[in-house]
Parts: C-alpha cells; sequence; structure tokens
C-alpha cells in the first residue's frame, strides 16, 4: 500500500490535479497556507458578508444566502440597460429660450424699438392717414408733396424716407431748443398729451408761459411732426405719428437723459453697507422659512419672538419691520410660494421648484412685477437712472441723479398715462388728476434699489449694488462654486445662483447671513434632504461638482455612512419601482420579492402592483433593503397643482408686461382720428371731425327704439353733470323713467359697466353697427 501511495504521489499529473482541486476549493479550505499575493477572485467573494453579492452572478435558487450551498447560475444581462432615475436635485445651467432683456434704447422715453418696424407696417399705418396729413409728414421729411400725385406715392417716398438714417436727423437739426424739448416731454409722456395740460406741465418744468408753449407746438404741428386729435368745447390731444417714434428717440437721446451729477461731498442718507442681489435674500429667506417655520398670530403677523429672531439673523440685510423684510415676504406670498399652515408659515417646496426652475428673465419680470405693486413704473425710473449713470459716455455709477429733473421725467409718464385713460373714456375737459406735482422715490429707497444723497438743499439718486445687479444680471447667471470645508461647514457667497442656494440648504442647516451664508452639515439636515428627494449618489456628486476643493475625505465617508442604502430602492406612482444598479443581482435573487414584480422593463425598472405596496415594502426592509418612504408624483403633487399654474399665469403676465411696456399708449388713437394741430395750414385742409349729427329729445327717442330693434349700438355725445361733453359707445338695454324724465340704460362698451343716460343730455346720436 504504501509503494502504491508513494508511487501516485510521485506523479505529475496527480499533483497537478490536486493543485488544482485545492484552487478550487481555496487554500483556507483544504488547509494549505495563506500566500503573501492577493487571493483569487473566488476567494474574495467568500470572504464578502452574505449580504454582498458580486455584480455579475445572480442567484437562481435561495435568498441570497450562500451558505445554503445552492448551485449558483450566471446570468448574462443583455439588451437595454436603464440607469436609475435622477432625483433631480442636481442643478444644472440650462439654455434659456428668451433672449436676455438688456437696457432698453431710450428709458427716459419710456419706449423700447419697435420689434416689427419694418417697411410693409409703416406703410399699412400710413394708408389710414388722410392726404394732408401725409403731405404735412412729407414736407417735415425734407419733400416737395407738391410735385407728387396721389396719396400712394406719398406713402411710398415717405417709407423710403424713414428708411434713411439722416432724413429724421435732419429734421432734428433744424428745429430750435424750444421745440426739441417740448418733443422730448411728448415723448416722454408716451406721445400722447392733453393740450392745456401739457402747456401747463412745459411751463412748470421749463419755464416760460402757456401761450409760448402753444405757439411752440403750432410750429411742430406745421413742419409735420405733431398732430392732434379732433376738437370738442376748444379741448384736443397732441399726438405723435407712431412711424416717427424710433427716429425721434434716437435722435433726441441728448434731450431725453437725465443729467448727471457728481461731488465728493454728497452725503448719504440712506444707504446700507450689504447689497446683496434680491433673488440670494429672497432664497435665503425662504431657506430660513423653510427650516423654522415662524408661527403667525391671529392677525397674520409674525409672532415677537420668531420675529426678533428673524431681525437679528438678517441684520445685515435689513432693518426690523423695514419695507426690505416686507417685499420679501410680500414676494413670497403673492407667488404662493410660502403658505399658512394651521398658525405656521411654511414653505411650499412645489412651488419653490417652480420658481427656481423659471429662467432668469422670468424671474426678473416677477420681481418687476412685484415693485410695481409698491411703485408703479418702479422698472422705469430704474432704467432711467441707470441709463443716465452709466450707459452716457464719460459717466460712472457713482453719478447722481438731482431730484428735480427725476420727478419731472417721472411726473410726464404718470400724467402720459392719464391722458390716454381720459381720451379713450372720452373726458376732453381737463381734470384734477393732472393737478399733482411731485413724487417721492422712498418706496424704492426703502426697498434698497435706490441710494439718496444730499449736497446742500437738492437731494440726489443712484442705484445700490442690489439695483445694478437687478438691470444687468452676471453672465453666468450665479453659477459659481462654494466653499466646503473638512469641519462639514459650506461657505455661499452673494452672487450665488438661487437654485443652488435653495439646494445647499436642503442639505445642510442654514447658520449664518452675511456677505456669505454660512452652512452646517448634520445628520439631521441629511435626513431632511433625503425626505426632500435627495439620494446619496446625488449628494455627493453635487458637493463634488459645486465646492472649490472638492469633497474632503472624511466628509465623504461621513456622508456615506449616514445615508447608507436609503433610497437605493424607489417607488413611482406609475406604478414602477426602479433600483440602484449595484443592488439588482441581489433583489431578482430573492424568491420572496419575485412575486411582486408584475414586469421587468429593464435590469433595474419593474412594475409592481399598486395596492400591494405595503406587502412589497415590508418584503423589501426584511430581506435587508431600505426602500425610500416618499413615492414619487409625475408631474408632481397633484394638491400643488393649482398653486403651480398661478405661479405660471403669474409669469405669463409679467413677461406681457416686460416685452411690450409701450403698449400703454401705442395705438390709442387711430390714424384715421389724427387731425392737424389746430390753428396750422394742415387743419385748414382737414375736414370736419366725424361726429354725430345734433337730435334733439324726440328724435334721440326714435333713434334709441330703433337702436333697441336692431340690437345695434349707439354713438353719443353726452352732457354730463360736471359740464363735461362726453363722447361714447352704449349698447342700449331699455328705456325708463326717472322723475317723470326719459332716461336711457345701457352699457358703455369702454367701462363695460351700465350706466343712466337722461334723454334730454343727449346732444348728438347716431346708430353704429355692432
Amino acid at each position: 500500500m504504501s509503494d502504491e501511495f508513494e508511487t501516485a504521489s510521485a506523479d505529475p499529473s496527480n499533483k497537478r490535479r490536486r493543485r488544482r482541486r485545492r484552487r478550487r476549493r481555496g487554500p483556507e479550505e483544504d488547509g494549505a497556507p495563506a500566500t503573501n499575493g492577493p487571493p483569487p477572485p473566488q476567494q474574495q467573494q467568500r470572504r464578502k458578508a452574505p449580504s454582498d453579492f458580486p455584480d455579475d452572478i445572480l442567484l437562481a435558487e435561495g435568498d441570497g444566502d450562500p451558505r445554503r450551498g445552492a448551485r449558483r447560475q450566471s446570468v448574462d444581462f443583455q439588451g437595454p440597460h436603464v440607469s436609475v432615475p435622477a432625483s433631480g436635485r442636481n442643478p444644472w445651467k440650462k439654455r434659456g429660450s428668451r433672449a436676455r432683456r438688456s437696457a432698453p434704447s431710450s428709458a427716459a422715453g419710456r419706449r423700447r424699438k419697435l420689434s416689427r418696424a419694418q417697411a410693409d407696417e409703416i406703410a399699412t399705418w400710413l394708408n389710414r392717414l388722410s392726404d394732408p396729413l401725409l403731405a404735412a409728414m412729407y414736407r417735415g421729411l425734407g419733400g416737395q408733396p407738391g410735385r407728387v400725385s396721389g396719396g400712394d406715392r406719398l406713402v411710398q417716398l415717405i417709407v423710403r424716407a424713414l428708411a434713411q438714417n439722416g432724413r429724421i436727423g435732419s429734421l432734428v437739426k433744424s428745429l430750435n431748443e424750444r421745440e426739441r424739448k417740448a418733443l422730448a416731454a411728448l415723448l416722454q409722456a408716451g406721445g400722447i398729451a392733453h393740450a392745456d395740460d401739457f402747456h401747463r406741465e412745459l411751463s412748470l418744468s421749463l419755464g416760460g408761459h402757456e401761450r409760448e408753449w402753444s405757439r411752440t407746438l403750432l410750429g411742430l404741428g406745421n413742419r409735420g411732426i405733431v398732430f392732434a386729435t379732433s376738437e370738442q368745447d376748444q379741448h384736443f390731444f397732441y399726438v405723435l405719428p407712431e412711424p416717427l417714434v424710433d427716429g425721434l428717440l434716437e435722435d433726441l437721446s441728448e434731450d431725453l437723459a437725465l443729467p448727471t451729477f457728481a461731488h465728493p461731498e454728497v452725503r448719504i442718507l440712506e444707504s446700507r453697507p450689504f447689497c446683496p442681489p434680491l433673488d440670494f435674500s429672497i432664497t435665503t429667506f425662504a431657506t430660513w422659512i423653510d427650516q423654522h417655520n415662524p408661527r403667525l398670530t391671529q392677525r397674520h403677523e409674525i409672532h415677537k419672538h420668531d420675529q426678533e429672531e428673524m431681525d437679528q439673523f438678517f441684520d445685515q440685510i435689513w432693518e426690523p419691520d423695514s419695507d426690505l423684510f416686507s417685499f420679501h415676504l410680500d414676494f413670497l406670498m403673492m407667488h404662493g410660494v410660502v403658505e399658512l399652515r394651521g398658525e405656521y408659515l411654511s414653505l411650499n417646496h412645489d412651488v419653490m421648484e417652480e420658481w427656481l426652475q423659471l429662467e432668469a428673465e422670468d424671474q426678473r419680470d416677477l420681481l418687476f412685477r412685484a415693485l410695481e405693486k409698491r411703485f408703479q413704473l418702479a422698472e422705469w425710473v430704474l432704467w432711467a437712472v441707470h441709463g443716465a449713470t452709466v450707459a452716457r459716455p464719460g459717466s460712472s455709477a457713482q453719478d447722481w441723479i438731482a431730484e428735480r429733473p427725476l420727478v419731472a421725467l417721472y411726473r410726464r409718464w404718470r400724467r402720459g398715462e392719464d391722458w390716454k385713460e381720459r381720451f379713450q373714456r372720452g373726458v376732453w375737459a381737463p381734470t384734477r388728476t393732472a393737478e399733482r406735482e411731485s413724487w417721492s422715490f422712498a418706496p424704492l429707497v426703502r426697498c434698497g434699489l435706490l441710494e439718496l444723497g444730499q449736497w446742500g438743499q437738492e437731494k440726489f439718486y443712484r442705484l445700490t449694488p442690489r439695483g445694478r445687479q437687478l438691470l444687468e444680471p452676471a453672465e453666468d447667471e450665479g453659477f459659481r462654486q462654494f466653499y466646503l470645508t473638512p469641519s462639514f461647514e459650506i461657505m455661499a457667497p452673494a452672487g450665488l445662483a438661487p437654485i443652488l442656494l435653495f439646494r445647499i440648504g436642503e442639505l445642510a442647516e442654514l447658520v449664518g447671513c452675511d456677505r456669505a451664508n454660512t452652512y452646517k452639515i448634520n445628520e439631521s439636515s441629511i435626513e431632511r434632504g433625503i425626505g426632500h428627494g435627495w439620494r446619496r449618489d446625488d449628494v455627493l456628486q453635487f458637493l463634488r461638482d459645486n465646492s472649490q476643493i472638492g469633497l474632503p475625505d472624511n466628509v465623504e465617508a461621513t456622508l456615506k455612512g449616514w445615508i447608507g442604502h436609503r433610497g437605493d430602492v424607489e417607488f413611482h406612482d406609475l406604478v414602477l419601482m426602479t433600483v440602484h444598479r449595484s443592488q439588482i443581482r441581489r433583489l431578482e435573487g430573492h424568491r420572496r420579492i419575485k412575486p411582486y414584480l408584475l414586469h421587468r422593463f429593464a435590469p433595474g425598472m419593474y412594475a409592481v402592483d399598486r395596492r400591494r405596496r405595503e406587502e412589497l415594502t415590508a418584503a423589501l426592509a426584511d430581506s435587508g433593503f431600505s426602500p425610500a418612504r416618499e413615492v414619487r408624483n409625475y408631474p408632481g403633487d397633484p394638491a400643488q397643482a393649482s398653486a403651480r399654474a398661478n405661479l405660471h399665469k403669474i409669469v405669463a403676465e409679467a413677461r406681457e408686461a416686460a416685452v411690450e411696456p409701450a403698449g400703454r399708449s401705442a395705438g390709442t388713437v387711430p390714424p384715421e382720428q389724427f387731425q392737424g394741430v389746430p390753428g396750422t395750414r394742415t387743419a385748414a385742409q382737414s375736414g370736419e371731425p366725424d361726429l354725430p349729427p345734433l337730435v334733439n329729445p324726440t328724435e334721440a327717442r326714435s333713434i334709441v327704439e330703433q337702436a333697441m330693434a336692431d340690437k345695434s349700438d349707439l354713438e353719443m355725445v353726452y352732457l354730463a353733470k360736471t359740464g363735461e361733453r362726453l363722447a361714447m359707445r352704449v349698447s342700449p338695454e331699455r328705456l325708463a323713467f326717472r322723475e317723470a324724465m326719459p332716461v336711457l340704460v345701457g352699457l358703455d362698451r369702454a367701462s363695460d359697466e351700465n350706466r343712466t343716460f337722461v334723454l334730454d343730455k343727449i346732444e348728438r346720436l347716431r346708430v353704429v353697427e355692432t
């Protein structure tokens, strides 16, 4: 026996077979000593914990425990692989679909260049003008209308003249100083002005007598630059033809600009040393509300204790009970970003997400809209100051604007709005609404957008850094990096993109607000971030991408320990179940879980029964998985759909107001109603205004009955109690009697209100088709 054993052991082939068996079993099982080199891959797999399986092995039987000795089967994953959907928390700089809005061509004129001011549109507008006015306009542009036959040819020549760069410039150079000043004031009013009120405005702001300014405008009417509406009781409106507006804005830029002032002894009255951008402070304030949930009193005021804590936290940005604080709170509540839940103020995360995902231009339009609620035409005041202190050659942001010319400009804007509304309502006589002469810009100063200074007895204004950043945001829209230290602190400087700031606030506690926000990462803040949809890989990738020094090793290791594998399995309301790619083989190897998988779309993506989701959650937990507690909803939480829709509606309104700010006056007076300025040669050639015929009460009643039978509208001139003659269009409804006097009850088309008209006070009346 011993000889046979020695002979067999001496056979080299037997040694090789024993070595192969030893390698398959591993040296520890065979009793062989461990070697210095790395163990084979099979041995490494056996040394892993029971719950850790290699990614290329799928258990065909058993519940995933290798000690049971079940046979293993290698599975080849072929076909499309589906990655786990990202949580959507990592921000990225999206490409904007809107062109960036820069400074207007003439901020003081409150007009922007027409986007469709092309030759065919100008010709369409001119074709609606009468031949005497066309001849006057062509004469003002340097032409000879007496040598042109036909209105169509005049239109062609005017369009050709307007297309040339120097024709309007030559016309402006031929004007004297008073004519240029009057023309610039009419442009600032929006191209329409009541004659008597406009004379008083020019006398108030530029000096001189009203009769002198009347003669000046008469000269502009003879040049074919300024026209008028029809007269009623010797009252009319000056109007500018729209085809001339762009050229006049360009060539009258010096007369439209506000004068600047610079002196080292200007004393600053109201200023804050730290003026961060509005989007920075608004996002920081929203993060603070989300983390603290201040309590409100029965009068819907913040509780005293929370208010004091808030004022102390934001003492670098605003003062206690300041307008800047109320503007921030009103902005968030106006757009539904914060809401009252019980007695606590809470952040509406869905609406906040919608606001953060808006384009930078839309976010800025919402800020301008909120400022408009506090101070009318606030955006244009800021643009006017910016255009005078920065856009002009030789000026700088440190120059000041005197209060008087700025008030005069603002007064013309406001009166221009009033004149337009009066023309639309048919109120031709002067009213008391045009008597106010001065306004205060204190609301913009208290909001931190304007800086107030004083030199002598005169007050001056200029933009603060917050105001300049609002008008000229950074090119990169704030997509820069923050500082993450090994002590788990994050320093986020002012000017960072709002979405980055908010994402940091979801993962860390906001502990300080200064020139850079200070955040502290702790386990509770990470728990809150997981509740908001963050996942382990997203957190780590976010910190790696946006930290200037990367992700410190100790922070990464600690975060992995805090988060673990929570969220690797996630439920969707489709219902789809997604699995992290590192857990696919492990999940599919469990017999207990397989019955819940109705369909396998791809590795890591499965359809499950909605009604058995709780059972599946319990089975996953028993099997060692940590599924996410939240369920993803597409496109979001249905309960917040109305709030998100309301935000987008407000965005549409703000975008429309921002794109067409000059639309308040454009098209107010149609070309068919243009007349020559009374006293000019053009007015003598123009026919009588198209007014309804004079009627007596008997005729008026028969016309009213006819209009009611035909369901037509009435055009009338009505003598009001104030003595004004109102031109209006009325839809008649019925005839009634009041104190034995016949009255007409009808709908005023202009105001869309029901009114009563005494038949004896109707001077002119006719039936018009609806």
